[in-house]
C-alpha cells in the first residue's frame, strides 16, 4: 500500500468535510437560527432609555439571542393529606378541636385561625395567626440570613424541600413585619415558574407558606421562536400604569402553566420580568402575552 497516497486522500477527505461542516454553521440557515430572536445592542439600550423616561429603569441585563422553545409537559405531585396532616401537628395543636373540611377539591384542616388546605392540583397552603414583634425577646428572627434559614428547616421539616429547588427570592418586608423567602423548581436548567414554594417569615417563625411542585414530563412538539427580551419588555411596559415607577432586578426565560386538576398538562415558555419589590410578570414568551403577575 501506497502510505503516502493513503494519508493525501485522507487529509483531503477531512477538509472537505470540515468544509461543508462550516458552510452548514456560518452559511446555510439550520432549522433553529433562522428562527431565533435576536437583538442587537443598540436596539436593546434603545427600549432601556425608553423606559427609563417613563420611571421604568431597567437594571437586569437582557439576552441578545434565544433559541426556539418547545411545549414542557408536566404531571402533579400531590402531597398526601395524612402526611401533610402529620407534619404539621404542632403547628395546628392549641385549644379548641380540630376540624376537618371536604369540599369538591379542596382537604382542609383547622384548629382556630391555623388552616392547612390541600388542593387536588397538588397545591397547598398553610396560615396561622401573625405574632406581633415583642422587642424584650432576644430570640427572634432579626435578619434576612436568619429567616432564610428558618424558611428552609421548615420546608425540609414539613413535606420537604426538593432537590430541584433553588432559591428564587429573599426579601425584607418591613411594613408587613415579614421576610419572604421563595424557591422556584429548576427542570433540566429550566426554571418552572409553576413549582415554588412561598414562606413567610415573621419575627417568631414562620406565619404562611404555601406550594406546588410538579414532574417534568418532558418537551414536546415543535420549537417556536420566542419574542426576544426587548420585545417582551416592551410589552410588559404596556402593562404598567402610567406614572408607575418600577425598577426591574431580572428578565429571565422560563416555563408556566396554570395548576390543573389533572393528571398531565402543558406548561409554555414565558419571560418573567422581576421588580426589586418582588412583584413579577410573566409573559408568553411566544406571543409576549400577560399569563400571571403576582
Amino acid at each position: 500500500m501506497d502510505w503516502g497516497k493513503a494519508r493525501a486522500i485522507l487529509i483531503f477527505a477531512f477538509a472537505l468535510m470540515n468544509a461543508f461542516l462550516a458552510y452548514r454553521i456560518w452559511v446555510e440557515p439550520g432549522p433553529y437560527a433562522a428562527s431565533a430572536s435576536q437583538a442587537t445592542e443598540q436596539e436593546v439600550r434603545a427600549v432601556v432609555e425608553k423606559l427609563a423616561e417613563r420611571g421604568l429603569v431597567v437594571e437586569a441585563r437582557l439576552p441578545l439571542r434565544n433559541l426556539p422553545m418547545p411545549i414542557l409537559e408536566v404531571s402533579p405531585r400531590r402531597p398526601q393529606p395524612l402526611a401533610m396532616l402529620a407534619a404539621f401537628t404542632a403547628e395546628l395543636a392549641g385549644p379548641g378541636p380540630l376540624t376537618e373540611e371536604v369540599s369538591p377539591g379542596v382537604h382542609a384542616y383547622r384548629r382556630g385561625e391555623a388552616v392547612l388546605s390541600l388542593v387536588s392540583s397538588g397545591a397547598w397552603s398553610f396560615r396561622r395567626p401573625r405574632l406581633e414583634p415583642d422587642q424584650e425577646r432576644s430570640d427572634g428572627i432579626w435578619s434576612l440570613a436568619e429567616a432564610r434559614r428558618v424558611a428552609e428547616e421548615f420546608l425540609k421539616s414539613h413535606g420537604g424541600l426538593p432537590a430541584d429547588a433553588r432559591l428564587d427570592l429573599a426579601l425584607a418586608l418591613p411594613a408587613q413585619g415579614l421576610y419572604r423567602i421563595e424557591f422556584v423548581q429548576v427542570y433540566q436548567g429550566w426554571p418552572m415558574f409553576m413549582g415554588r414554594f412561598r414562606v413567610g417569615v415573621g419575627y417568631w417563625g414562620v406565619e404562611l407558606a404555601e406550594g406546588i411542585w410538579v414532574n417534568g414530563q418532558g418537551f414536546r412538539g415543535e420549537r417556536k421562536p420566542v419574542v426576544s427580551a426587548a420585545e417582551a419588555l416592551r410589552r410588559w411596559a404596556d402593562l404598567i400604569p402610567a406614572g408607575e415607577e418600577v425598577t426591574v432586578k431580572e428578565v429571565s426565560l422560563g416555563y408556566f402553566t396554570p395548576a390543573y386538576d389533572s393528571d398531565l398538562w402543558q406548561a409554555v415558555p414565558v419571560w418573567r420580568i422581576r421588580a426589586v419589590d418582588g412583584r413579577s410578570w410573566l409573559l408568553n414568551a411566544w406571543t409576549g402575552q400577560l399569563e400571571r403577575s403576582n
